[in-house]
């Protein structure tokens, strides 16, 4: 059985622990942004258009192959890459080209960017294109914010409703 003073020194010893627990989990104080700044996440998955049109085949090659292969359509694989440009009160602050992932070059481009901005009123465009086009882009939208301090806006793309948003 341990002594009342094994006791008191194990409890001043948990004492102690938690005290050391308690003042390392309050300080030193720590912010991720300074006061006058907000940061805006561009996160966008996408895929591009296909490369080549897609072609139909043949009834009579169609029916002489095995029923689980029997796609009515050939359609290419490779994609186009992707494209997106931000630009902030009417400067560029990111233009970026992604190839497709994948072997065939048939997966998504991913965009991922962290930007620190300074708080306040902003003009926000972003535009992006999938397509073979030299010129142009195929998707875009502009938005005015007022962004706070340590405010994040993020950016992605909808796909099923085709438009780029800004949360």
């Amino acid at each position: 059985m341990p002594s009342p003073l094994q006791i008191v020194g194990q409890a001043l010893a948990y004492l102690v622990f938690a005290l050391v627990i308690g003042i390392f989990s309050t300080w030193p104080g720590y912010t991720h942004l300074q006061e006058n700044l907000s940061v805006v996440k561009l996160s966008v998955s996408h895929i591009g258009e296909r490369k080549g049109e897609c072609r139909e085949r043949e009834t009579s090659k169609v029916a002489i192959t095995k029923t689980s292969r029997r796609a009515l359509m050939i359609c290419p694989r490779e994609r186009y890459p992707v494209r997106l440009e931000l630009t902030l009160d009417g400067d560029v602050i990111f233009d970026r080209e992604m190839q497709p992932t994948g072997l065939s070059s048939d997966g998504p481009s991913y965009f991922y960017k962290k930007l620190i901005i300074p708080t306040g009123p902003h003009s926000l465009r972003v535009r992006m294109r999938d397509s073979g086009k030299a010129d142009g882009f195929d998707y875009e939208t502009t938005e005015d914010v007022s962004l706070s301090p340590g405010q994040v806006l993020a950016i992605r793309f909808n796909d099923a409703e085709k438009t780029l948003i800004l949360d």
